[in-house]
């Protein structure tokens, strides 16, 4: 493994090293989005026999993004606790640590990978069933997750050794490696929804097989530079043990978070499939707000954690401010951008299905002026992370996330049900996000400004 860790993380000037850093991030998600856009654009165009088919079938991708995002965001949680404790160790020129902490890693995720896959198969029908999904989209919705879930455990190998390589400064080869099989996602589709109209199915089927064409480039990528050895790949308890303990909060915050979400998702599926559509294309929509938020989170953690390895206080409380400053410029200017174009940008989505963009309209209504806030939030959970404290966020996470939202449903969101017609019924559900994005960001901050404090006292940081 490579010796050391880029040189930019805990040297030269702030700005432009967190840019540096963050826009190959930003530019891997667009990309992503981009092909996850375009798939969804095939399905809702062409995914049936007639629009309203096609409708149906984009719904029924719809209905299990929650349930699939519940399992993806939790490897994704792991893979944050492998990054931690690789950043912390390259910095600090412990090698044989980082090298056992990698080689875990992609053990552990393979093997996870595979227990998802066969696991969620079994009980993708009766999930779905309980989550209240249309019995129109079910036989389609079960069938896409299940294809979708062929490819798991590529993903889940792919995320780890992509935080390997950011942990050490190098955020373009996951993005040139991940924008390969993206393409190749966007082929499979059109291959599978237009030319065989195999519709939901064929979506999830094309999403495997990129998956794996992504983890193949990535891991023999890593080997050919001596990052990675098959022979060495094993659990070592004590790298595990790492792993989870930074990890393994995030993990649980992404669960907690996305099991609000599956509750959200049966309180939308009471709307009916229309709506499910048009909130299907609108969380599309939605996704090129996060990239920038959830690029800075990475980034902002990546930073701390390098620059606490090397008592640099100053540095530390720099990318803090720096990123919460970017993030929130960016959040505001595309939030509002997004918004006014709203309707156009949903009807290339469903152009046929005018009720379903009214849907999607409201949704970003109702969050795209404040999406600033969740980047706010993001750098806080970032910062915590990268200070070491990683059961912090987790809390305040679920008590200011997922409680709040919980709560909303029987209480403000049911009294809008009596009080207010459908459509602001909708609005008032999709209002629980910024105000569960305002709450947890402020309890967030208030931390990391004790955290810093504290660790000064102590001498942790200068």
């Amino acid at each position: 493994m490579k010796a050391d860790t880029k040189a930019y993380l805990t040297e030269g000037a702030l700005t432009p090293s967190i840019l540096r850093f963050a826009l190959p991030l930003v530019a891997t998600s667009l990309l992503q989005l981009i092909f996850n856009t375009a798939d969804t654009v095939m399905v809702g165009r062409w995914g049936g026999a007639t629009p309203e088919a096609s409708s149906a079938e984009m719904a029924a991708v719809g209905s299990c993004t929650s349930l699939i995002n519940l399992f993806v965001n939790f490897f994704l949680g792991l893979s944050v606790g492998c990054g931690i404790c690789i950043a912390q160790d390259a910095a600090a020129g412990k090698e044989e640590r980082a090298r056992a902490v990698l080689h875990t890693a992609l053990t552990c995720g393979g093997i996870l990978g595979i227990i998802v896959t066969l696991v969620g198969s079994l009980v993708a029908r009766p999930i779905l069933m309980a989550m209240g999904t249309d019995p129109s989209l079910l036989s389609s919705a079960v069938s896409y997750f299940r294809t979708y879930l062929l490819g798991m455990p590529a993903l889940v190998v792919y995320h780890f050794s992509a935080a390997s390589l950011r942990a050490r400064g190098d955020t373009l080869r996951p993005m040139l490696f991940l924008s390969i099989g993206g393409v190749a996602n966007v082929l499979f589709n059109a291959v599978a929804v237009i030319g065989f109209r195999m519709g939901a199915t064929g979506v999830g089927l094309a999403t495997a097989l990129s998956q794996w064409i992504s983890f193949t480039l990535i891991f023999f990528y890593m080997a050919r530079e001596k990052s990675v050895d098959i022979r060495a790949l094993k659990l070592d308890r004590s790298a595990l043990s790492r792993i989870l303990s930074a990890g393994l909060p995030a993990g649980t915050q992404s669960v907690l978070f996305n099991a609000s979400a599956l509750l959200l998702q049966s309180a939308i599926n009471g709307f009916g499939p229309v709506t499910v559509a048009g909130n299907t294309a609108a969380a599309n929509v939605e996704g090129y707000l996060y990239t920038t938020q959830n690029a800075l989170y990475h980034t902002v953690m990546t930073f701390v954690a390098a620059n606490r390895a090397k008592n640099d206080g100053r540095r530390v409380r720099g990318a803090i401010l720096r990123s919460a400053l970017i993030v929130g410029l960016i959040g505001i200017s595309i939030g509002i951008t997004v918004l006014l174009l709203s309707s156009q940008i949903l009807s290339l989505y469903a152009p046929d299905d005018p009720e379903a963009v009214r849907a999607g309209c409201i949704r970003l209504l109702a969050v795209c002026p404040f999406y600033f806030l969740c980047g706010i939030m993001e750098v806080g959970t970032g910062t915590l992370r990268g200070l070491g404290r990683s059961i912090l966020p987790t809390v305040t996470s679920l008590l200011g996330c997922c409680l709040l939202r919980i709560l909303w449903l029987p209480t403000v969101f049911q009294w809008s049900v009596e009080a207010l017609s459908s459509e602001g019924s909708l609005l008032v559900l999709y209002l629980c996000f910024p105000a569960s994005w305002l709450l947890t960001a402020a309890v967030q901050h208030i931390l990391v400004a004790r955290e810093l404090r504290l660790a000064h006292k102590s001498g942790a940081l200068s």
